[in-house]
């Protein structure tokens, strides 16, 4: 109806008509960064203040008439051992308490369900795979001790050892999770007939 001009005036137009932006995700959907629950932090100050008031009590219960070896002054180290345990565990459940807050308002404010990560079993499995070498310590060198020293080394050996395997089963769901989650990132591109943005997406 316009002729071969009419045609090229209309066209130019909408040939040359910028691409609709894209959209890029929102930022609740695609966390940068996932903070640390504090959860290791608070388990491990738990097991320092069970053994710090542990070695408080040996320290103080002095030692028995039967005991020929024992000395005083010896114990009240342990109670001084004890204490300063039992301070360093305090610390680490305030700090742990104050980065598991913080964890669970960044968690809230973006309505995520985040898998647990394992720090506690790990944290847990390590102490009692550490007690249980005390054990089998004291059955090698002490055999007035050896049958208890070794249902306790093996106890313990035992529990350690499930509890670090249920952190690693723990922390390949939480890295399956974050690997499941969407990537992506944006760059500028340079077209013929004018710019635009490029995505590159990961699932």
């Amino acid at each position: 109806m316009f002729g071969p001009l009419g045609s090229l005036l209309v066209t130019l137009p909408l040939a040359a008509a910028p691409a609709p932006p894209v959209a890029a995700p929102a930022s609740s959907d695609v966390p940068a960064h996932i903070p640390a629950e504090g959860i290791g932090l608070l388990v491990g100050g738990a097991i320092a203040i069970g053994g710090g008031i542990g070695l408080v009590g040996a320290g103080y219960a002095g030692c028995s008439s039967s005991d020929v070896t024992c000395a005083e002054a010896d114990r009240r180290k342990w109670a001084y051992a004890g204490f300063g345990i039992a301070a360093v565990g305090i610390g680490l459940v305030a700090g742990g308490s104050i980065v598991k807050s913080r964890f669970d308002a960044w968690r809230d404010q973006r309505k995520l369900r985040v898998p647990k990560r394992g720090n506690g079993l790990f944290v847990g499995g390590g102490t009692l795979i550490g007690f249980a070498a005390l054990a089998w310590g004291v059955a090698a060198n002490d055999r007035s001790s050896s049958k208890n020293a070794v249902i306790l080394g093996t106890i313990w050996t035992l529990g350690g050892a499930g509890m670090v395997a249920g952190g690693a089963v723990m922390r390949v769901r939480y890295r399956k999770w974050k690997q499941q989650r969407f990537d992506y990132a944006l760059a500028p591109m340079m077209l013929p007939k004018g710019g635009g943005v490029s995505m590159r997406a990961r699932f």
